[in-house]
Parts: C-alpha cells; sequence; structure tokens
C-alpha cells in the first residue's frame, strides 16, 4: 500500500519543485491565495505515505500494547 502511494508522492514533489514558480498561480480562492492552496495539496500529498506508515506503527503498537504474544493481524474464525 505504501508503494502506491510513494510514486504519486514523488511525482508531486518532483513537479512542484520543477515547474511551479511565485507567478504560476494568480488570483485569489475564499479570500487566500490560489498558490497557498496547491501547496498545501501538494505536503498533504507529499506526506501521505509517511502517515500511513505512522499508522501502521501505532496499530501494531496498540496490539504490542495489550498482547504479550506478536502474532499476525488477522482474525480466526471463532473471532469473525
Amino acid at each position: 500500500m505504501i508503494i502506491y502511494l510513494s510514486v504519486p508522492s514523488l511525482l508531486v514533489a518532483i513537479s512542484m519543485l520543477a515547474f511551479v514558480g511565485a507567478d504560476t498561480f494568480t488570483g485569489t480562492t475564499l479570500a487566500l491565495p490560489t498558490l497557498l492552496w496547491v501547496l498545501v495539496g501538494a505536503i498533504t500529498v507529499t506526506l501521505l505515505p509517511f502517515l500511513l506508515l505512522l499508522s501502521y506503527i501505532a496499530r501494531v503498537a496498540t496490539i504490542a500494547k495489550r498482547t504479550l504474544a506478536m502474532e499476525p493481524l488477522i482474525l480466526r474464525d471463532s473471532q469473525r
């Protein structure tokens, strides 16, 4: 799953560095400069793989804290 998020994230980061300048987006949207909205969206997309990894780590840490045995994170037939 992380690999599916990392490729678009890298593309967005590289394209923002290569093609976007101060005069690329002009005007305002909802009383804020359009460039600000584009930058916030690019930062969000760029951080998605890290946030997904962080959620996996939090999930494993929560399960490890509640149980003593580290097992695969799947439900047994009796728990479904």
